[in-house]
């Protein structure tokens, strides 16, 4: 009868030390998945980035063809 005690206590700290690991690899599961989170949307941000740089390139390229457009009617034109 002496002995139930014990037991139970071998058992209540297998079950805990159970549980942390548990708890720990759950931990451990999560911040993977919020560091490969992290990385999409900095790959994403870097897209858009890209994205907006081009449109800026695009919009220099056409502001400068329709100023070669004018000065070449302004001048040439006549």
């Amino acid at each position: 009868m002496d002995l139930v005690g014990p037991i139970v206590n071998i058992v209540d700290g297998l079950v805990n030390r159970d549980l942390r690991m548990q708890q720990a690899e759950a931990a451990e599961a999560q911040a993977r998945l919020q560091q490969e989170q992290l990385k999409q949307q900095a790959e994403l941000a870097r897209l858009e980035a890209q994205k907006m740089q081009t449109l800026l390139l695009y919009g220099v390229a056409g502001l400068g063809i329709l100023t070669a457009g004018y000065i070449a009617f302004k001048y040439l034109g006549k």
